[in-house]
Parts: structure tokens; C-alpha cells; sequence
């Protein structure tokens, strides 16, 4: 039974999205698919192999699964869910226990009810293990939920090996048993282990040299505009100018990022204001904003949150503005953005500009 009857979304295609606290769905046009009416929702994945996005949405204080149409797979019924590499599992928490939920087709099933203290993710071979943890006693747990290792040993450990797969460390006492991932004994030359020594000279060496070295250099002139100095060198003592980039007049540098010989942005002051000229001395975010907050991912490009009065917009790695100051606050949550806008909206949007929240959003 769901809460709505919708036409069918393509999953990929929609993203949640609050109005005045409460929690719907929007397709990427901009048109509600789901009215706002939960607590809360986060946005919709699909794990490798799964046949469906779900996205976890909590009602009533309690956590659920749902689909894109707004249909519960699981009901609200536990406290958390968590998402797992391993497809269609997740784990999900009640009472301060964790239980093991399969989750393809219509309906999610309790493959294990929540009776675990402790678990952890599910180490991935030819047979995905997990160890797990009840009482005081560790165990090992495959994904059909069922114990391949009962919960009443010190200690548990899973090691990969390549060709036979995943096996099991058990500790009791200060003995150690093995056993394979599917339950047999195994001797002790069986178990192959690749355990080394790795120095910080090893891992040095197995980094490419690189042959030239970059830095920037600022030169400030009296009574002229100042000069981003480009330089390279191969010896760490003479460097060379490989670029210069004059910077308008009245302007002030703040930062230069370069990236392996080339000028990413400028950020320069005019005015107590901030902006970035591009790598030809040319304005490419005009010099209009009071604040400049950056914010550096590993995994994902570096964002800039332009600030301008209450409100803030965002600029690339470049410096160019790819949204504007028409937000009251905007979080850097990996590679995507979370919103708030003036009217009440809370959402998503991406570095790149799309705003993922209902059309009339900007009213």
C-alpha cells in the first residue's frame, strides 16, 4: 500500500526536496512528483546489481525505504538504516540492535532480525562475510543471513585470498582455528597471508618522478598593476618565468592555484570585494562579493561559496560563477550541494548549476 498513487518516475530522474520542514519528491524538470509530507528523505541510490532506487525517508520518528513514485518497500519501522556495498542488503537498527534487510522486489524481508550489538560491512570475495557481534561473542555472518560462525568467540577475523577466496581467523583463548568461506577447516599452510614490511622509501620509490616543479610568484609594483609570475624549474634552485598574467588595476591577489604548470583561478580584492580573473588577466567572477569560503574534496572538485550580503552562490574550480547569490545557505555535502532558499525550499543541486528543486522555487 502506498500513501500516493503516482504515475510511475524513472529513479534516476528525481531527487528529494522540503518545503516549510516537510519532505517530497522532484523530477529533474522541476515538477513535483511526491508532495511534501515526510519527515525527512535522502537522496535515491542504486547499488550495483539492485533492480530499484531507494532513498531512506523517516515519518513519525521512525526509518523506512521508499521508492521514487513515493511507495514504501519497507515501512517507517525501524530507527536507522544503513546503505551497504553489497547488493540489496542493508543494515537497519532497532532497540540498539542491527538486523540484516533484503530489499529487492516490492517489499523489504528480515533476512536477520535485529539481535547484533556490533556489525560491520560485509568484506566482498566469492562469498561476502561479515563479522558480527552478540553479547560478548563475535561471529561471522554470510548474506543469506545466517551464521556461518555463531556469536560465542573472543575474536573473529576475515582475510581475502585471491584464489580461494575469503577465510575466517577464530581466536579463543589464544588458539586459532580457520576455516574457508564455506565453513571447512582449513590447515595452516592453506592460509596465505600477504602481510610486508612497506617503508617510506618503498612507497617514495613507487611514485613517478616529476621532472619540473611549479610555483607562482605575486610581484607588486608601486603605482602598477601587479603580476602573477608563473616559474618552473628542473633543479629546485633556478627557476625561470613560464608565464606572467597582469592583474587589473586596483586589484589585490589573494590566492593563485595552479595545477602542474597551469593557472586555475586567481582570486583577487578590489574594494574590500572578492573575485577571480582567469589565467589571460581577464575578469571571470567580477570582484562583487564580500566573503569567498572554498571547500576541497578528495574525491570530488574544489567549490567556492560566494557570500553577498544574506545570501550565497557558488563558483567552480575555474572561479567562475555557476550559481548565483540567491540562497541562505548552502552546505557542501561530497560532490552535490545542499540548499535552503528564502521561501522555505530545502534541497539539491550541483557544482555544475542544476538545481534540483520544484519550479517555482525562486517566487
Amino acid at each position: 500500500m502506498t500513501l500516493w498513487a503516482l504515475k510511475p518516475v524513472q529513479a534516476q530522474q528525481v531527487f528529494p526536496y522540503a518545503h516549510q520542514g516537510k519532505w517530497g519528491i522532484v523530477d529533474k524538470n522541476g515538477q513535483v512528483t511526491m508532495p511534501p509530507a515526510l519527515d525527512s528523505i535522502g537522496l535515491f541510490s542504486l547499488d550495483n546489481g539492485e533492480s530499484m532506487h531507494l532513498a531512506v525517508a523517516r515519518k513519525g520518528g521512525k526509518s523506512g525505504l521508499i521508492t521514487p513514485a513515493g511507495a514504501w518497500v519497507l515501512k517507517p519501522s525501524v530507527d536507522s538504516i544503513m546503505w551497504l556495498a553489497q547488493p540489496r542488503l542493508r543494515w537497519a537498527v532497532l532497540g540498539g540492535k542491527y538486523g540484516l534487510l533484503h530489499v529487492d522486489g516490492k517489499k523489504a524481508k528480515w533476512l536477520t532480525k535485529p539481535i547484533f550489538d556490533e556489525v560491520d560491512f560485509f568484506a566482498q570475495g566469492k562469498k561476502p562475510l561479515v563479522r558480527v557481534r552478540q553479547g560478548s561473542g563475535w561471529g561471522v555472518l554470510q548474506t543469506t543471513g545466517k551464521l556461518l560462525v555463531p556469536c560465542v568467540n573472543e575474536e573473529v577475523s576475515i582475510y581475502s585470498d585471491f584464489e580461494q577466496g575469503l577465510y575466517v581467523h577464530i581466536t579463543n583463548k589464544g588458539k586459532i582455528t580457520r576455516i574457508a568461506d564455506n565453513g571447512t577447516p582449513m590447515a595452516e599452510e592453506e592460509a596465505v597471508y600477504f602481510a610486508q614490511d612497506i617503508t617510506d622509501e618503498d612507497i617514495e620509490e613507487s611514485w613517478p618522478k616529476r621532472k619540473v616543479e611549479y610555483r607562482t610568484r605575486v610581484a607588486d609594483l608601486e603605482n602598477l598593476p601587479s603580476v602573477v609570475m608563473l616559474e618552473s624549474s628542473t633543479d629546485h634552485s633556478t627557476w625561470k618565468i613560464v608565464k606572467h598574467v597582469v592583474i587589473p588595476q586596483g586589484c589585490e591577489v589573494k590566492h593563485v592555484e595552479q595545477d602542474f604548470g597551469k593557472i586555475v583561478h586567481i582570486m583577487i580584492a578590489r574594494s574590500g570585494k572578492f573575485g577571480f580573473v582567469n589565467e589571460v588577466g581577464a575578469f571571470i567572477t567580477e570582484p562583487i562579493y564580500d566573503r569567498v569560503s572554498w571547500h576541497k574534496g578528495n574525491y570530488h572538485p574544489p567549490v567556492a561559496l560566494l557570500y553577498l550580503g544574506d545570501r550565497v552562490g557558488v563558483a567552480g574550480q575555474d572561479g567562475r560563477q555557476t550559481l548565483p547569490p540567491q540562497f541562505s545557505q548552502i552546505q557542501v555535502k561530497g560532490d552535490r550541494l545542499m540548499v535552503s532558499t528564502p521561501n522555505g525550499y530545502q534541497g539539491w543541486a550541483e557544482p555544475t548549476g542544476e538545481v534540483h528543486l520544484p519550479a517555482g522555487w525562486r517566487e
